[in-house]
C-alpha cells in the first residue's frame, strides 16, 4: 500500500478515537462534578478543549493529503 494511504488510514483512525476519548472525557467531568470534584471536572474540560485541537489538527492534515492540491505535491 501507497504510504500516502497508510497516512490517511491512520488519521481516520486517530480522529476517531479522539472523538471517543472526548465522550469518556466528558463523561468522568460530569461524574467528578456529581462528587462535587469541580477543579478535576474543570481540568477534564480543559482536557477535551485540546482534544478538540488535536482532532482539528488531524483533520486538517487528512485534508491536506486528500486535497486537489495533494496532487501538486507530489515530486
Amino acid at each position: 500500500m501507497d504510504p500516502v494511504e497508510k497516512a490517511k488510514i491512520r488519521l481516520r483512525e486517530w480522529i476517531h478515537h479522539a472523538e471517543h476519548h472526548m465522550e469518556d472525557y466528558e463523561k468522568l467531568a460530569r461524574e467528578l462534578e456529581g462528587l462535587g470534584k469541580r477543579e478535576s471536572a474543570q481540568e477534564m474540560r480543559r482536557v477535551i478543549e485540546l482534544a478538540a485541537q488535536q482532532k482539528t489538527s488531524l483533520g486538517r492534515a487528512l485534508e491536506a493529503l486528500e486535497g486537489p492540491e495533494a496532487e501538486g505535491e507530489r515530486v
